[in-house]
Order: structure tokens, then sequence, then C-alpha cells
């Protein structure tokens, strides 16, 4: 089985945005921005693991840096074409766990979405209006 570092074009293009940031413009806190890979859909093993009592629902990047009381920010990245969809309510209770151990947890709708929050969120700015609260 081939590791695959990125699930999709979007977490390609959110990590592509954060090298250039930090390269060109000095943003070297995003160098501590990493992937969460969903790899129960590569490994039969995570995937029974994954079915018998532990939540299949988890945000796929992780800004670790500390800010406005946050200690980092999970984000899941979801594709655009999902925004019409409401989150589902295993999806509500993980974002609320994050949310309640001191965390920034949100979702965002494609990689535009995903850096205009991730910039509010290092410029330690409220998060945007369809956000919950927390982020």
């Amino acid at each position: 089985m081939s590791f695959v570092p990125f699930e999709s074009a979007d977490q390609r293009s959110v990590s592509a945005w954060a090298a250039r940031e930090a390269l060109e413009h000095g943003r070297l806190e995003l160098g501590l921005m990493y992937m969460i890979p969903e790899a129960a859909r590569r490994s039969f093993v995570l995937r029974e693991i994954l079915k018998n009592g532990r939540l299949q629902i988890a945000p796929n990047i992780c800004v670790a840096v500390p800010r406005g009381g946050n200690g980092a920010l999970y984000l899941d990245l979801r594709p655009a074409k999902e925004k019409r969809r409401k989150p589902d309510d295993e999806c509500d209770l993980i974002m609320e766990l994050f949310r309640e151990s001191g965390y920034a947890a949100v979702i965002a709708y494609g990689p535009d979405e995903a850096i205009a929050l991730i910039q509010r969120y290092l410029d330690e700015q409220p998060p945007l209006d369809a956000q919950p609260n927390g982020a």
C-alpha cells in the first residue's frame, strides 16, 4: 500500500498556499500546519476499527499555533459543492468537543474558504459569520 500525503486537490491547494505564505511573506507559523489523512478509506484494518465504536469524522487540517485563547485550529476541509449539505450530528459533536477542549474548530467548504479561515485565525480576527462559536 502506498502512502498518499494529500486527500484531494483542495488539500494540495491549501498546502501550496501555506508554503508560499511561509516563504514569500515570512508566515513561518504555517510550517506548523499539517494534514491529517483519512486513512480509513485506504486501510481495511483502520476501517474496521472505526466501524466498531469510534467516531469516523475528524478534521483533516491542523494549524498547531495558539491564537486568541485557542491551542490550535482544527479545520475540516470539504469540497465546495458540499456547502449546501448540513453537517451531520457526528460532525457537530466532534467539532464541539474540540472547542470545549480549548481548540478552534471549523468546517471549510473548498480551499478558498479554508485559506480565509486560516488567515483570520492567525491574525486573531473573529470567525466568519457562518462559523459556530469558538473559532
